[in-house]
């Protein structure tokens, strides 16, 4: 299923693990005062889920469930709705109290309509909102919505705001989004990005020393420096500027990358698309004192994080030169992600 990850957001499908979140934004009266039938039991957000479920399974497309990426912290749903007898093909919303006021709901519903006309085809959407729904009426606003018409729904009055496609608007740089359209074939997750592309990753190194592998704390993972080995085997060893130029720098670098990539799929126990963002990236370069190309070797590894996660593995970044590296290797690079 189709994934979106925005500047701040995280919009995947529904697990069984955001239960308990998703009920108690559907039990708060402030949050469900303008949406039918108000208030849910848990027993009505349990099936309402569900309902979200198997949407995605036979439309294609649906409600995601939104993460706040800077807690992990899931804060409501925001996606596409088209269910038999409904008024028409419409992009709806609703955040938990704590997420009200921080634009988060015009950023979500605002790739989600993105989602609408360039991965389903629509050439436009509607919101279905309480006619005293201000907040929401302003958000429809801000998509680009005009009132359409007067309507009902589950026995409420509502009005209808028709948000058209602008072909000239293209999504935000920040904003990435992996895994199927509906009749398309693209990748549905970062193994099979990777397959896409025709990489493997080795094993993970055991540590030659007295640390660990990797340390989580929070959301984040702290990778241990890797060096430009496969499969225990080192490789590119020597200086660059001596032995090595640039182009096989760049390619030591793109092995220690995968050998990053292959610690934060152990670590995750072999889920890949439990990484929201790579944070940070410090390269280290064996070279000779007049050698000044280290950040174009580092480009090896940080061009790699962005192939397979796309905007998602942009990142901070430090590139220095070193007098020498374990075992005389060429580059050693390390990493931190953001993970789920």
């Amino acid at each position: 299923m189709t994934e979106i990850r925005t500047e701040r957001l995280h919009m995947r499908l529904f697990r069984a693990e955001d239960f308990e979140a998703h009920a108690r934004i559907n039990a708060d009266p402030e949050v469900m005062r303008f949406l039918p039938p108000g208030p849910m039991t848990r027993v009505e957000s349990w099936r309402q889920m569900a309902q979200y479920v198997g949407h995605w399974q036979l439309r294609g497309y649906g409600m995601w469930a939104v993460i706040e990426r800077s807690t992990g912290e899931l804060v409501g749903r925001i996606g596409l709705l088209n269910p038999e007898g409904g008024l028409g093909f419409e992009v709806g919303w609703a955040l938990a109290r704590s997420a009200w006021g921080k634009g988060l709901a015009l950023e979500g519903a605002q790739a989600a309509v993105r989602h609408a006309f360039t991965a389903v085809g629509r050439d436009h959407v509607i919101a279905v909102i309480h006619p005293e729904n201000e907040r929401s009426i302003r958000v429809a606003e801000r998509l680009g919505g005009a009132f359409e018409r007067e309507a009902h729904a589950s026995g409420a009055p509502v009005s209808i705001y028709r948000i058209a496609r602008n072909p000239e608007v293209s999504p935000p740089s920040h904003e990435y989004s992996s895994g199927p359209t509906p009749g398309g074939s693209m990748a549905t997750g970062i193994a099979d990005r990777l397959k896409e592309l025709g990489i493997e990753l080795p094993q993970p190194s055991s540590p030659g020393a007295n640390y660990v592998p990797f340390v989580r704390t929070g959301n984040l993972i702290f990778l241990t420096g890797q060096l430009s080995q496969w499969n225990g085997e080192r490789r590119f060893v020597g200086k660059l500027g001596r032995e090595f130029g640039i182009e096989e720098g760049i390619q030591a670098a793109r092995l220690c990358a995968l050998n990053l990539l292959a610690h934060v799929r152990s670590a995750l126990d072999g889920d890949l698309d439990r990484v929201v963002r790579c944070v940070r990236v410090a390269g280290f370069v064996n070279s000779t004192p007049d050698f000044l190309s280290h950040s174009q070797v580092v480009n090896g590894a940080s061009d790699l994080f962005v192939d397979v996660l796309g905007d998602a593995g942009r990142h901070t970044r430090m590139a220095v030169g070193v007098a020498a590296l374990p075992y005389d290797v060429a580059v050693e690079v390390e990493a931190v992600f953001e993970i789920r």
